[in-house]
C-alpha cells in the first residue's frame, strides 16, 4: 500500500504522469524493499542513490585495440543507481526492468558486466577505495544477481 500511495503522490505532483503511475507494479517494488540486498544497504548506513560521476579513463581499458595509444583517454560519465559503502569498499548496484525469466537472468546480468566494470572503475578513482561487489537487481523476477 505504501508503494501505491507514493505512486499516487508522485502523479499528484506531476513527477509521474497518471499513465506512468498506473504502469508501476507495486508488488515488484515492495519485493525489493523486503530483499536481502535492500536490508543490507540500509544496515550499511552509507548509501548513495543516483550517484552521478565523470572521470577520465585510459582508452585502452575500455576499447580493445587502442593499446598503442597509451596517452589517449576517454570520458566516462554515468549515473549509478545505488552505491553501498561498507568498511572494506563499495558495492555497485544497478536496477534493471528487463523482461527476463529466472532461467535467463544470470546470462542477461553477465551482459551488463562492462557497464558495471566502468562504474567500478569510476568509483575507485573518485573514492580511492575498492569496489568489492557488483550486483544487478531485476525487478521482473525479483532477483539479485551478483557479478563475479
Amino acid at each position: 500500500d505504501a508503494v501505491k500511495c507514493e505512486c499516487a503522490r508522485l502523479a499528484e505532483r506531476h513527477i509521474l504522469s497518471a499513465g506512468q503511475a498506473a504502469a508501476i507494479d507495486a508488488e515488484k517494488i515492495a519485493a525489493f524493499f523486503q530483499s536481502a540486498l535492500y536490508l543490507d544497504a540500509v544496515r550499511s548506513g552509507k548509501l548513495r542513490r543516483e550517484f552521478k560521476f565523470s572521470v577520465l579513463a585510459p582508452a585502452a581499458r575500455f576499447y580493445p585495440g587502442t593499446e598503442g595509444l597509451a596517452e589517449e583517454q576517454v570520458l566516462l560519465q554515468g549515473v549509478i543507481d545505488c552505491l553501498i559503502e561498507r568498511e572494506d569498499g563499495f558495492v555497485v548496484v544497478d536496477f534493471k526492468t528487463d523482461r527476463v525469466s529466472s532461467a535467463t537472468a544470470a546470462d542477461r546480468a553477465a551482459s551488463y558486466r562492462p557497464q558495471l566494470d566502468a562504474y567500478a572503475y569510476a568509483v575507485e578513482q573518485i573514492f580511492s577505495k575498492p569496489v568489492t561487489g557488483r550486483v544487478i537487481y531485476f525487478f521482473h523476477t525479483k532477483q539479485c544477481i551478483p557479478l563475479p
